[in-house]
Formats: structure tokens, C-alpha cells, sequence
């Protein structure tokens, strides 16, 4: 894959350190970006311009000393005899502290850090630079926007704080005079399914796009072409193999692209099976500030090699405006130094930022709905939405849900009752029949970090309203993002209402921290699959990727969240496995900040029918740690000979999970009877038989096991005579084991009923 470089030597059509003119103090006319402004009586100086750090080519002076100017204006013409010479268009680099808006030719071509669409001279940018300015941003234009002769640059400059502070401004441009595409957004991967998975980028020149495929590095069997010449390719790779690693890359047909091994990616295994998958949660990541690139680092070392199967966004994934600039810059060439954009299907969910630039909420016309593929139609699984506004899939035993809890459909927000997306959801819910369900949106039912769960409408319409939908059915997990700090509750269900009316001893469905770590009050949240009702749901709050803040609201920490955190950025590591569900935070400095288990179908009975002495395997009922009371053995698994009726447990070394099997042995044909075994008679028999044991003048329990452990009958009697008559009614025909317990004694038999 071909790349650009910031090398200095690049820099034909404008170099870092040139001439420009400068403005600043006021509102400049309405026209001081436009081509054909007057420009003279700005003052000119070399770039680098700014002041406070020490490493200006040109000080610029800061303002009066009771505040400094908001904004600062920059101009340049740039005279290029004949753009047909780079017909891969330009990549513009900039330097900026705090916010910019840059413009061609009177065009705004891209922005960072602002919010307003026609900001003026006394916004300040929406918050400072980590980066101090020091970072080169780069962007690209096709070369359709420039013409031969003068071209006009312009850029403003906002700054966060208008006491203090320092400015920075810089700019280079760089001619790519290559006929061959330059891939300068991607790949990455959208809708992916056991079958299928869309392949997405972004080249700098329109032209047909072609995917190359193979189950062998570098040796490619399949390939699939784009219908047409494009810049932004979306390819849809079909016929793939369940559970399967491909190898890909893409370029054009009229040349190979260079094979990169981080470009390889999993097809999901069958829905339903009990594959491990691997999840990462990021919310509101894309700020472009060096936490989203700590937190980023963090992860990537605290899950090493592990492959990772989705990356879920939870909204406001691209700041301030989502715009596709902002994208290009926020997230795309952030996230392009991990394996996790070419490796691992991203499904996004749209936040409030996502849709700054819509007409209306009505409307889709936004970055974010041209940069994601996501399945409207059940391609991955779930019911039809119809829109890919908010859609569901499924992963492994696993079903997803994407909610966006901002945009509207005929006016209605998805918390209304009657509305589109709330309709769906509910089909959806009721059509699912995964063992976990997994819902995550934008905007948290609740919350007391920088948002207000009591006092914003969006949060408190999806409590009151959303959030009994999910309840009736059986949802485990809800994330979201908006507030930027981390938020978890215990298993809660139950509460609709303000802060103050939650009663922990009537909304949690269990006391336990659910971190499973042998602290106090630490075993894990029990479920089971068959519950006909839900039993509970955990809520998340981690809109911490990119940013964190200690703003809160009055009533911090919220009193259904069981851990709040304002200290650190962080993102989640999701992992569910089996009947196990495990949720780590991991912060920007690497550290486990939170952590909750989930299981389901487990601390289980089992009774069994076992040929006496003859190996009988014994499964625990979860994946952990495990210890054998009988045996001391470590292992999930165990095999024993039993000679006698026994009970066997096996529990984990905190003894929050345990099972018990109950072992019923019985003597088949070519097997001698023993000391402590019945006759029956006769046998088989019709339904009513006789029991000889012997004991007499004692009572005894009397109990059928059918051949799958369960009880299907039991009584108790009094042992008056050498024989005792036993009738269980009407039993289906077939092989039973009877049980026999007289004080300590357990007897038992097989029997045939006919």
C-alpha cells in the first residue's frame, strides 16, 4: 500500500515556513476568505506564527493584556502553472492551536475543534490542544479544486482560552503527481458475517478498486472489482467460510497492491455456536487528543495477541461535528497505526456530534452514514430495520443491538413508544434467541457525570420509556456513551424514575459487585437462559475513550451506579465466552479499573444414572477455575469409576459457583448384584412392581430417575412386609433407575417398564 510522507523535500507546491498575510483583534469583513478579497492591508510573516512556546518563526502578538485575541486569520495565494501535473490532488498539513477552519478557493475543506458552521471572532475553539500544536494534521483535496494560476489558502485560527495561552499556525502542501491510487482512508471492515464481510477505503484519485482474497498469505485465489471509478470503495466479499482467516488487500486491477500481514481478518463462527469472542467498547473516541492514543496503546497491550472480533462504537465517535475531515483526522489516521482497522468489523452506533451537520434529525445526510456499511436488510442476522440508523447482528451465541438514541424518523425519537425504532425493537427482542443480549446507543438512561440523567430529555425519555422494552425481554447488557466518564451499575431492573427514588434493596436484582475477584460480596451475576422474565440488566456509561472530565452533576456518583469513575480515559474489553460474560475498563494508563462477571446455567444439580463401575465423565457447568471435593482435581472435566451411589461437587476456589451431581448406579445384565442393591419384580413389568430390600419396620424413600437424571416419581413408604408394592402411575415405556434411601442407606436397581 502506498503512503505519504511529511518529508520537507515533499513540499513542491507550499513548504512549512513560507509567507503569509495575518489578521486579528476583530471580526474581519464577511468576504476575508474569498478569492477575490483585498488582502493588502494585511501585514505578511513567515510560518511558523504564534506565540507562548518558543518555537515560532514569527511572534505574533497575543492581545491586550487584560485577554488575548479569540482569533487569528491567515491568507496565502499560491500560483500553480499547470495542475494537470498532479492528478492524485493534495495533501494539505497543518499545524494548529487551538481550533481551525481551513479554506480553497473561498471553500471550507476542512475543520478541527469548532463548533459553529460560520463561527465568528469571539468563539473560542472547543477545547485546548494536547498535542500543543505540535502534531502535522494532514488532509487531502482532489485536484479538481484547484486551477491553473492563483489559488487562494485560507485558514482561522480560535483559540480555547482567551487569559494565557499560546498559538500556533503552520501550513505545507504537497502535489501527488501519481496516476496510481493512494490509499488514504482505510481499509477497514463493516457487516461482517459468517458468510460475508464488506471491505471499505478510501483513495485519494477515483478509479476502480479491487479486493484480493485467499485463505494463504500472499497467495490470493479470489478477487472482486468494483463496478465503477470511484474514490470511497465498498467491496462485498461473499461465499467465505465460517470461523476462517483471510488474508486480503486492496488496490486496483491494474496493479498489485503490497500485502500487509496485519491485513487478515476472521469470519464469525456459526450463530449460535460457543466460540470465545472478543469485543472492544469505544465511546465517544474521536477527539483526536492524545488520551484516545494512551487509551488506544493501553488496550492494545493489556490483550496482546489476542484476536479481536468487533470493535463496537458507541457514538460521538468523531468531534466536534462529524465531519468527514474530522474522521480523516479523529479516528481513520489515528486508529490506522492498530491492527484493529484492518482486522476487526466495526459496528458503530451514531451519537449526537454524528449528526451536527444534518439539516434535521429526520435527515441522513451526514458523514457518518457514507463512512459506515452497517445491515439494514439482517444480512448478520436479527430482523429487518430498513434503515442503518440502528440494526442488530449476531456473534457466536451472542445478539447485538445499535440503537440511535438521536436521530428522529417522522419527528419520533426511538424512546417513543410509537415509533419506528421502537417498534423494531421490540420485534427484534422477541425474535431473538441467542443465550446473551447485548444493546448498546448513545445517550445513558443513567448518569450523573458531565450529562444529567434527571434534567436532559434524551435520558430521561430512555429511562422512562426505553428501558421497561428491554426488561420484558431478556437483555444482559447495556452500553452507552455521551457522558465522559466511566459509569457501571450492579444487576439492576425496575427503576424508570429520578436519581432519588432508587432503593438499591428493591432495583437490585443482586448485591454482588459482580468482579469475581475473591473480594467481599464479589461472586458473579447469575442468569439463566431459560427465564421466562428478565432477571436483570447491567448498564455501562464509558463515553471515556477519546476524552474524561471531573465536571459532574449534582448527585455524583448516580445511586444505581455501583462504580464511578472521573480520573481516567478508558476503553472496555468485552468477552464472552460460552455461558461466561466478562467486562473489563481498561484505562489509559493500562491499569483494570473496573471488571464484572456474568454466567449463565450455572450452580447446577445434576442427577445421574451411572453403570456401576464404569467411567462416567463429569462436566462443571462453567469456564473458570474448578476444584473436585471428591478427587482434588483442577480440571473442567473429570472422569470416575463409581462403585456405589455417591454425590460429587465441584466448586470454584472462592466457592461462588458450584455444582452438585448426584450419582444413581445401577447393575446392568452381565453385572453380579451387590450387597446394597433391591430385587425387583417383576421385571420389566407393566407399571406396578415389587421391592424386596433387606430392612423391615423402617421407612423409605422411594424415587424414579429417567435416563436424563430427572425425578419422575417418588414416594414414601413404610417397609411392613419382605415385599413391598410400588405403583407410579402411568409411565412412558422404557429403562428407569430406582432409588431406594432407607436412613443412610441408598439401594438401587434398573428397571424396565413395557
Amino acid at each position: 500500500m502506498l503512503t505519504v510522507t511529511n518529508a520537507w523535500s515533499q513540499f513542491q507546491i507550499l513548504h512549512p515556513g513560507s509567507i503569509w498575510r495575518y489578521s486579528s483583534g476583530g471580526q474581519p469583513p464577511s468576504d476575508w476568505n474569498q478569492e477575490n478579497f483585498i488582502e493588502s492591508g494585511w501585514p505578511t510573516a513567515y510560518t511558523q506564527m504564534g506565540y507562548g512556546d518558543g518555537d515560532e518563526n514569527t511572534v505574533l502578538y497575543p492581545g491586550p493584556p487584560l485577554g488575548n485575541y479569540t482569533t487569528y486569520y491567515f491568507r496565502r495565494k499560491v500560483f500553480i502553472p499547470d495542475t494537470s501535473v498532479y492528478p492524485g490532488g493534495y495533501q494539505i498539513s497543518v499545524k494548529r492551536d487551538d481550533g481551525i477552519v481551513f479554506y480553497v478557493n473561498s471553500l471550507e475543506v476542512y475543520r478541527n475543534n469548532i463548533t459553529s458552521i460560520n463561527p465568528m471572532y469571539a468563539e473560542t475553539a472547543y477545547s485546548f490542544c494536547l498535542d500543543d500544536g505540535d502534531s502535522w494534521i494532514n488532509f487531502y483535496i482532489p485536484s479538481s479544486m484547484l486551477h491553473n494560476g492563483y489559488n487562494t489558502f485560507a485558514a482561522e485560527v480560535h483559540q480555547n482560552e482567551t487569559i494565557g495561552g499560546d498559538l500556533t499556525f503552520d501550513c505545507g502542501i504537497i502535489g501527488l503527481n501519481n496516476t496510481i491510487p493512494i490509499n488514504i482512508r482505510g481499509p477497514y471492515l463493516q457487516s461482517c458475517t459468517e458468510n460475508s464481510t464488506v471491505v471499505k477505503w478510501r483513495t485519494n484519485i477515483a478509479s476502480i478498486g479491487r479486493v484480493r482474497y485467499g485463505t494463504v498469505l500472499n497467495t490470493f485465489t479470489d478477487s472482486v472489482d468494483d463496478v465503477s471509478s470511484i474514490y470511497d470503495h465498498e467491496i462485498t466479499l461473499d461465499n467465505l467460510l465460517p470461523n476462517t482467516k483471510y488474508y486480503y488487500n486492496v488496490g486496483a486491477p491494474s496493479y498489485p497492491a503490497l500485502q500487509d500481514t496485519a491485513q487478515y481478518f476472521f469470519t464469525p463462527p456459526l450463530t449460535g455456536s460457543n466460540y470465545e469472542i472478543d469485543i472492544w467498547v469505544t465511546g465517544d473516541c474521536g477527539t483526536g487528543y492524545s488520551n484516545q492514543l494512551q487509551t488506544a496503546n493501553e488496550f492494545s497491550n493489556v490483550v496482546g495477541n489476542k484476536y479481536i472480533d468487533a470493535w463496537l462504537l458507541l457514538g460521538d465517535n468523531a468531534y466536534l461535528n462529524g465531519l468527514d475531515a474530522e474522521y480523516q483526522t479523529n479516528f481513520f489516521d489515528i486508529y490506522k497505526q492498530y491492527r484493529y482497522l484492518q482486522q476487526t468489523c466495526i459496528w458503530p452506533a451514531p451519537g449526537n456530534h454524528d449528526y451536527y451537520t444534518a439539516w434535521n434529525l429526520d435527515s441522513r445526510n451526514t458523514p457518518y452514514f457514507n463512512i459506515f456499511a452497517v445491515p439494514d436488510s439482517a444480512e448478520a442476522g436479527g430482523v429487518v430495520s430498513g434503515t442503518e440508523s440502528y440494526y442488530s447482528y449476531n456473534l457466536g451465541n451472542a445478539h447485538f443491538i445499535s440503537l440511535d438514541s438521536y436521530g428522529t424518523e417522522n419527528s419520533k425519537k426511538m424512546y417513543d413508544t410509537t415509533s419506528l425504532q421502537a417498534l423494531w425493537l421490540q420485534q427484534d427482542l422477541s425474535a431473538n434467541n441467542q443465550m446473551w443480549t447485548i444493546v448498546y446507543w448513545h445517550h445513558p438512561p443513567y448518569t450523573m457525570g458531565n450529562h444529567n440523567s434527571d434534567t436532559e430529555t434524551d435520558l430521561v425519555d430512555v429511562r422512562s420509556k426505553l428501558i421497561v422494552i428491554l426488561e420484558r425481554y431478556k437483555v444482559d447488557l447495556v452500553l452507552c456513551g455521551h457522558s465522559h466518564q466511566y459509569e457501571r451499575s450492579k444487576l439492576m431492573k425496575g427503576h424508570y424514575g429520578l436519581e432519588t427514588t432508587f432503593d438499591s434493596l428493591m432495583h437490585h436484582v443482586s448485591q454482588s459487585s459482580g468482579k469475581y475477584d475473591g473480594s467481599v460480596n464479589s461472586c458473579p451475576y447469575y442468569k439463566n437462559s431459560s427465564d421466562s422474565v428478565n432477571t436483570g440488566l447491567v448498564y455501562v456509561v464509558a463515553g471515556n475513550t477519546g476524552k474524561y472530565n471531573n465536571n459532574t452533576s449534582p448527585g455524583w456518583p448516580h445511586n444505581a451506579m455501583y462504580y464511578s469513575n472521573t480520573s481516567n480515559s478508558g476503553s472496555l474489553y468485552l468477552k464472552i465466552n460460552n455461558n461466561r460474560l466478562d467486562l473489563q475498563m481498561i484505562s489509559q494508563t493500562g491499569s483494570i479499573q473496573d471488571r464484572f462477571t456474568m454466567m449463565k446455567d450455572v450452580n447446577r444439580t445434576y442427577h445421574m444414572m451411572v453403570p456401576i463401575s464404569t467411567p462416567a465423565n463429569l462436566t462443571a457447568s462453567w469456564l473458570g477455575s474448578y476444584y473436585w471435593e471428591n478427587t482434588g482435581d483442577t480440571t473442567q472435566s473429570i472422569t470416575i469409576n463409581f462403585d456405589h451411589d455417591s454425590m460429587v461437587v465441584v466448586h470454584d476456589p472462592v466457592q461462588c459457583v458450584a455444582d452438585t451431581f448426584y450419582i444413581n448406579t445401577f447393575y446392568t445384565g452381565e453385572q453380579k448384584l451387590e450387597k446394597k442393591s433391591i430385587k425387583i419384580f417383576p421385571n420389566p413389568t407393566d407399571q406396578k412392581f415389587n421391592i424386596k430390600v433387606p430392612i423391615k419396620n423402617e421407612i423409605a424413600q422411594v424415587k424414579l430417575y429417567s435416563l436424563s437424571g430427572s425425578i419422575v416419581y417418588e414416594t414414601e413408604v413404610f417397609l411392613e412386609h419382605d415385599n413391598q408394592l410400588i405403583d407410579p402411575g402411568k409411565l412412558a415405556s422404557g429403562t428407569y433407575s430406582v432409588q431406594v434411601q432407607i436412613g443412610k442407606n441408598i439401594y438401587c436397581a434398573k428397571l424396565l417398564i413395557e
